[in-house]
């Protein structure tokens, strides 16, 4: 298939080229730079709407992957640049943060808690993202439910993998200090939330491409680790001896509800692709510390 990736210059989007490239579709990928570790590059502000539109009439691909659609105004960019040619697939990537746990989570959704693991048809949050107005995921999927009849929309969890450093920084930190203690609170450390690799999520996003109608799909490892036992398995993958110390009087990020646990089934995309892990979580996070090390 022609495929046109908006993107694919970030954390997935390399190992998405090239996966998409390895199975023979023809891939072009749009970003300002116009540059990209796979595939063939083009320069394109997807926010000026008409080189948008210029460029897409040029390329005329069968499917179009949105990887970085944050608000209503990114989706609806593509619908205008494509309203003629309504025969393209839409794959979107949007985030588990669209489920009403993230709001509960975060203390601007009221009511009880949503029991996890949460399911692709259950309740969707009411109020804006804590991001406001500059990443809105749920109108980023209405726009483009709204406006095609091909459609898929992976839902995905907190990725890791390199060149990602946020899931491990402030575990691996630890090597440089004298004492490899880590303080964490009680509730913060049994608290879950879903992860996947960089590299199973971009095998995901492969596994959507020329379907029919509307899909929505949950992407995440099935077990969903607590922060205690995701800290210890970054450790074990850096060879890192510490220990961790539980304190009342720690700081919980964000000052989240650690009640309401964040972490979603991904028994449909399971099923009905038969989307399986490629990778290991230990090899993934071993590479990852590895490059980081020798980055520093």
């Amino acid at each position: 298939m022609n495929i046109t990736v908006i993107g694919g210059t970030g954390l997935m989007g390399p190992y998405l080229v090239k996966a998409l490239i390895n199975q023979g579709h023809q891939v072009n990928c749009l970003n300002r730079r116009g540059k990209s570790e796979y595939g063939t590059s083009l320069s394109c502000d997807r926010r000026h709407h008409e080189q948008l539109k210029q460029t897409l009439e040029v390329l005329e691909p069968e499917v179009v992957i949105d990887m970085i659609p944050f608000i209503q105004a990114d989706a609806e960019g593509v619908c205008q640049a494509l309203k003629e040619q309504t025969q393209v697939q839409i794959i979107a990537v949007s985030s588990i943060d669209v489920y009403q746990a993230y709001g509960r989570l975060h203390r601007t959704e009221l009511g009880p808690y949503q029991t996890c693991p949460i399911r692709e048809t259950d309740a969707l949050r009411e109020q804006p993202s804590i991001r406001n107005d500059t990443y809105d995921k749920i109108s980023v999927e209405n726009t483009y439910l709204k406006h095609f009849e091909n459609v898929a929309i992976l839902r995905l969890p907190a990725i890791y993998g390199w060149p990602d450093r946020r899931r491990v920084d402030e575990y691996i930190r630890l090597e440089q200090e004298s004492e490899r203690v880590l303080r964490l609170h009680p509730d913060y450390a049994h608290w879950r939330f879903s992860r996947a690799s960089a590299p199973d999520c971009a095998h995901g996003i492969t596994l959507t491409a020329g379907l029919m109608g509307h899909h929505i799909y949950n992407v995440s490892e099935e077990t969903a680790l607590s922060t205690e036992a995701w800290c210890q398995a970054v450790w074990h993958a850096a060879d890192i001896q510490a220990e961790i110390l539980y304190d009342s009087k720690a700081e919980i990020p964000f000052n989240i509800d650690t009640q309401q646990h964040w972490y979603v089934d991904s028994t449909k995309i399971r099923t009905e692709l038969g989307y399986e892990e490629t990778t290991d979580q230990h090899a993934v996070l071993r590479e990852n510390i590895r490059r980081i090390r020798e980055a520093a």
